[in-house]
Protein backbone atom coordinates (compact mmCIF):
# COMPACT_ATOMS: atom_id res chain seq x y z
CA UNK A 1 0.00 0.00 0.00
CA UNK A 2 1.20 3.91 -0.72
CA UNK A 3 1.61 6.18 1.94
CA UNK A 4 1.00 9.78 2.20
CA UNK A 5 3.09 12.66 3.80
CA UNK A 6 1.11 14.21 7.33
CA UNK A 7 1.41 16.63 9.47
CA UNK A 8 0.32 15.51 13.31
CA UNK A 9 -1.71 18.31 14.91
CA UNK A 10 -2.21 16.55 17.75
CA UNK A 11 0.77 13.91 19.27
CA UNK A 12 -0.47 10.15 19.20
CA UNK A 13 0.44 8.07 22.37
CA UNK A 14 -0.44 4.79 19.74
CA UNK A 15 -0.28 5.53 16.05
CA UNK A 16 -2.42 4.23 14.10
CA UNK A 17 -3.32 5.73 10.96
CA UNK A 18 -1.99 2.89 9.21
CA UNK A 19 -4.65 0.71 10.91
CA UNK A 20 -7.28 3.15 9.92
CA UNK A 21 -6.68 3.81 6.47
CA UNK A 22 -6.32 -0.34 5.97
CA UNK A 23 -9.75 -0.82 7.91
CA UNK A 24 -11.61 2.43 6.00
CA UNK A 25 -10.45 0.84 2.89
CA UNK A 26 -12.07 -2.56 3.74
CA UNK A 27 -15.42 -1.19 4.76
CA UNK A 28 -15.78 1.18 1.98
CA UNK A 29 -14.91 -1.70 -0.76
CA UNK A 30 -16.96 -3.69 1.24
CA UNK A 31 -19.72 -2.14 1.33
CA UNK A 32 -19.49 1.12 -0.45
CA UNK A 33 -19.82 5.11 0.43
CA UNK A 34 -23.51 5.39 1.62
CA UNK A 35 -23.39 2.55 3.93
CA UNK A 36 -19.93 2.95 5.60
CA UNK A 37 -20.54 4.90 9.08
CA UNK A 38 -17.56 5.64 11.14
CA UNK A 39 -18.49 2.98 13.72
CA UNK A 40 -18.06 0.10 10.99
CA UNK A 41 -14.38 1.62 10.64
CA UNK A 42 -14.17 1.73 14.21
CA UNK A 43 -15.27 -1.51 14.79
CA UNK A 44 -13.34 -3.12 11.97
CA UNK A 45 -10.09 -1.74 13.85
CA UNK A 46 -11.57 -2.45 17.40
CA UNK A 47 -11.11 0.62 18.53
CA UNK A 48 -14.11 2.87 19.81
CA UNK A 49 -15.32 5.25 17.11
CA UNK A 50 -14.29 8.22 19.53
CA UNK A 51 -10.20 7.19 18.41
CA UNK A 52 -10.96 7.84 14.56
CA UNK A 53 -11.92 11.72 15.16
CA UNK A 54 -7.89 12.14 16.14
CA UNK A 55 -7.05 11.56 12.25
CA UNK A 56 -10.11 12.66 10.75
CA UNK A 57 -13.12 14.81 11.23
CA UNK A 58 -15.88 12.89 9.52
CA UNK A 59 -16.49 10.46 6.57
CA UNK A 60 -16.13 12.40 3.79
CA UNK A 61 -12.16 12.99 5.30
CA UNK A 62 -12.25 9.18 5.62
CA UNK A 63 -12.81 8.50 2.01
CA UNK A 64 -10.30 11.42 1.12
CA UNK A 65 -7.69 10.41 3.33
CA UNK A 66 -8.23 6.41 2.32
CA UNK A 67 -7.77 7.19 -1.20
CA UNK A 68 -4.86 9.34 -1.14
CA UNK A 69 -3.21 6.65 1.18
CA UNK A 70 -4.01 3.52 -1.43
CA UNK A 71 -3.49 5.57 -4.93
CA UNK A 72 -0.26 7.29 -3.75
CA UNK A 73 0.71 10.95 -3.90
CA UNK A 74 2.59 12.99 -6.91
CA UNK A 75 6.13 14.38 -5.65
CA UNK A 76 6.13 17.50 -4.76
CA UNK A 77 1.91 17.35 -3.70
CA UNK A 78 0.89 19.13 0.35
CA UNK A 79 1.53 17.27 3.06
CA UNK A 80 -1.70 16.23 4.80
CA UNK A 81 -2.82 18.10 8.20
CA UNK A 82 -4.10 15.24 10.42
CA UNK A 83 -6.88 15.47 11.65
CA UNK A 84 -8.09 15.44 7.89
CA UNK A 85 -11.05 18.83 7.43
CA UNK A 86 -12.74 20.20 4.53
CA UNK A 87 -12.35 17.09 2.64
CA UNK A 88 -15.81 17.17 0.44
CA UNK A 89 -16.68 14.94 -2.17
CA UNK A 90 -16.23 17.44 -4.70
CA UNK A 91 -12.63 18.02 -2.87
CA UNK A 92 -11.76 14.49 -3.17
CA UNK A 93 -13.28 14.05 -6.93
CA UNK A 94 -11.05 16.37 -7.93
CA UNK A 95 -7.76 15.04 -6.42
CA UNK A 96 -8.38 11.83 -7.96
CA UNK A 97 -8.77 13.79 -11.62
CA UNK A 98 -5.24 14.89 -10.96
CA UNK A 99 -3.72 12.13 -9.28
CA UNK A 100 -4.95 9.39 -12.38
CA UNK A 101 -2.09 11.01 -14.58
CA UNK A 102 -2.11 8.09 -17.24
CA UNK A 103 1.35 10.03 -18.96
CA UNK A 104 3.52 9.14 -15.15
CA UNK A 105 1.67 6.18 -14.38
CA UNK A 106 2.51 4.30 -17.86
CA UNK A 107 5.92 5.35 -19.34
CA UNK A 108 6.07 1.95 -20.92
CA UNK A 109 3.02 2.78 -22.78
CA UNK A 110 3.81 6.33 -23.33
CA UNK A 111 7.08 5.12 -24.56
CA UNK A 112 5.65 3.21 -27.53
CA UNK A 113 3.17 5.96 -28.89
CA UNK A 114 6.63 7.40 -30.35
CA UNK A 115 8.16 4.53 -31.75
CA UNK A 116 7.43 3.95 -35.08
CA UNK A 117 7.97 0.08 -34.68
CA UNK A 118 9.39 -1.94 -32.12
CA UNK A 119 12.26 -3.70 -32.15
CA UNK A 120 11.04 -6.42 -30.75
CA UNK A 121 6.97 -6.52 -30.59
CA UNK A 122 6.41 -9.20 -27.98
CA UNK A 123 8.67 -7.93 -25.91
CA UNK A 124 6.73 -4.18 -26.35
CA UNK A 125 3.43 -6.03 -25.90
CA UNK A 126 4.54 -8.23 -22.43
CA UNK A 127 5.97 -4.55 -21.11
CA UNK A 128 2.77 -2.38 -21.84
CA UNK A 129 0.69 -5.54 -20.28
CA UNK A 130 2.97 -5.61 -17.26
CA UNK A 131 2.56 -2.07 -16.51
CA UNK A 132 -1.40 -2.22 -16.85
CA UNK A 133 -1.09 -4.87 -14.75
CA UNK A 134 1.20 -3.53 -11.81
CA UNK A 135 -0.81 0.00 -12.04
CA UNK A 136 -3.82 -1.57 -11.18
CA UNK A 137 -2.68 -4.61 -8.83
CA UNK A 138 -1.22 -1.07 -6.77
CA UNK A 139 -4.48 0.86 -7.12
CA UNK A 140 -6.77 -2.16 -6.27
CA UNK A 141 -8.50 -0.70 -3.05
CA UNK A 142 -9.03 2.72 -4.23
CA UNK A 143 -10.61 1.19 -7.28
CA UNK A 144 -12.63 -0.60 -5.59
CA UNK A 145 -14.16 1.54 -2.98
CA UNK A 146 -14.64 4.34 -5.98
CA UNK A 147 -16.47 0.85 -7.84
CA UNK A 148 -18.73 0.01 -4.99
CA UNK A 149 -19.57 3.62 -4.49
CA UNK A 150 -20.29 4.90 -8.02
CA UNK A 151 -24.05 4.99 -7.23
CA UNK A 152 -23.87 6.91 -4.24
CA UNK A 153 -21.04 9.58 -5.16
CA UNK A 154 -22.48 11.03 -8.90
CA UNK A 155 -19.52 13.56 -9.31
CA UNK A 156 -16.58 10.87 -7.80
CA UNK A 157 -18.50 8.53 -10.61
CA UNK A 158 -18.01 11.20 -13.21
CA UNK A 159 -14.80 11.61 -12.78
CA UNK A 160 -13.47 8.03 -12.50
CA UNK A 161 -15.70 7.17 -15.86
CA UNK A 162 -13.77 9.89 -17.92
CA UNK A 163 -10.74 8.54 -16.75
CA UNK A 164 -11.82 4.60 -17.54
CA UNK A 165 -12.80 5.98 -21.30
CA UNK A 166 -9.27 7.88 -21.19
CA UNK A 167 -7.30 4.46 -20.26
CA UNK A 168 -9.58 2.03 -23.17
CA UNK A 169 -8.65 4.97 -25.45
CA UNK A 170 -5.05 4.87 -24.99
CA UNK A 171 -4.96 1.31 -25.37
CA UNK A 172 -7.32 1.39 -28.55
CA UNK A 173 -4.65 4.02 -30.21
CA UNK A 174 -1.74 1.92 -29.16
CA UNK A 175 -3.15 -0.85 -30.83
CA UNK A 176 -4.25 0.50 -33.86
CA UNK A 177 -0.99 1.93 -34.60
CA UNK A 178 0.89 -1.18 -34.06
CA UNK A 179 -2.13 -3.26 -36.51
CA UNK A 180 -1.46 -0.31 -39.34
CA UNK A 181 2.39 -1.21 -38.95
CA UNK A 182 1.42 -4.62 -39.23
CA UNK A 183 2.99 -6.04 -36.24
CA UNK A 184 -0.43 -6.94 -33.91
CA UNK A 185 -3.36 -8.96 -35.17
CA UNK A 186 -5.88 -6.91 -34.04
CA UNK A 187 -9.11 -6.62 -36.03
CA UNK A 188 -11.19 -3.85 -33.79
CA UNK A 189 -8.77 -1.93 -31.13
CA UNK A 190 -11.70 -0.91 -29.40
CA UNK A 191 -12.95 -4.14 -28.38
CA UNK A 192 -9.47 -5.77 -27.71
CA UNK A 193 -8.12 -2.61 -25.71
CA UNK A 194 -11.09 -3.39 -23.45
CA UNK A 195 -10.40 -7.17 -23.42
CA UNK A 196 -7.14 -6.47 -22.25
CA UNK A 197 -7.57 -3.42 -19.64
CA UNK A 198 -10.55 -6.20 -17.95
CA UNK A 199 -8.26 -8.88 -18.32
CA UNK A 200 -5.66 -7.21 -16.06
CA UNK A 201 -8.36 -5.56 -13.82
CA UNK A 202 -9.91 -9.40 -12.83
CA UNK A 203 -6.28 -10.57 -12.60
CA UNK A 204 -4.85 -7.62 -10.41
CA UNK A 205 -7.73 -6.50 -8.87
CA UNK A 206 -10.51 -9.13 -8.31
CA UNK A 207 -8.38 -12.61 -8.30
CA UNK A 208 -6.61 -11.59 -4.87
CA UNK A 209 -10.42 -11.76 -3.61
CA UNK A 210 -12.06 -14.76 -5.64
CA UNK A 211 -12.11 -17.28 -3.41
CA UNK A 212 -11.57 -20.16 -6.68
CA UNK A 213 -8.34 -18.27 -8.02
CA UNK A 214 -6.58 -17.58 -4.27
CA UNK A 215 -4.40 -20.17 -5.02
CA UNK A 216 -2.76 -18.48 -7.79
CA UNK A 217 -0.10 -15.92 -7.21
CA UNK A 218 0.90 -12.57 -8.22
CA UNK A 219 3.55 -13.62 -10.19
CA UNK A 220 1.91 -16.13 -11.92
CA UNK A 221 -1.10 -14.01 -12.79
CA UNK A 222 1.30 -11.68 -14.18
CA UNK A 223 2.86 -13.27 -16.04
CA UNK A 224 0.74 -15.60 -17.47
CA UNK A 225 -1.69 -12.34 -18.63
CA UNK A 226 1.61 -11.15 -20.10
CA UNK A 227 2.03 -14.20 -22.41
CA UNK A 228 -2.03 -14.75 -23.15
CA UNK A 229 -2.15 -11.24 -24.58
CA UNK A 230 1.24 -11.31 -26.78
CA UNK A 231 0.41 -14.92 -27.91
CA UNK A 232 -2.87 -13.56 -29.57
CA UNK A 233 -2.20 -10.78 -30.48
CA UNK A 234 2.03 -10.62 -31.83
CA UNK A 235 2.59 -11.21 -35.46
CA UNK A 236 5.55 -13.55 -35.43
CA UNK A 237 8.32 -13.53 -37.59
CA UNK A 238 7.97 -9.54 -38.12
CA UNK A 239 11.30 -7.65 -37.74
CA UNK A 240 11.34 -3.75 -37.72
CA UNK A 241 13.00 -1.50 -39.88
CA UNK A 242 16.06 -1.07 -37.68
CA UNK A 243 16.20 -4.80 -37.01
CA UNK A 244 16.33 -5.19 -40.46
CA UNK A 245 19.19 -2.62 -41.16
CA UNK A 246 21.44 -3.95 -38.70
CA UNK A 247 21.16 -7.60 -40.22
CA UNK A 248 22.15 -6.10 -43.46
CA UNK A 249 24.89 -4.42 -42.35
CA UNK A 250 26.28 -7.90 -41.01
CA UNK A 251 26.23 -9.45 -44.41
Amino acid sequence: METVSVDRKRPQAADRLEDLVWAGAAVFARRGYRRTQMADVAREMRVSPGNLYNYVEGKDALFYLVLRWVFGERPGEEKLQLPVTGASVAVTAEWVQKRLDFVRDFPELEAAFVRRRPRDQRSEVEAIVGELYDVLARMRLGVDMIERSIEDLPELAMVFGAVRQELFARYERYLSQRAKAGTLRVSDPETVAHVIVELCRWAAGRRPIDPHAQGISDETARSSVCLFVADALVIEGKRSAGADTKRGRGR
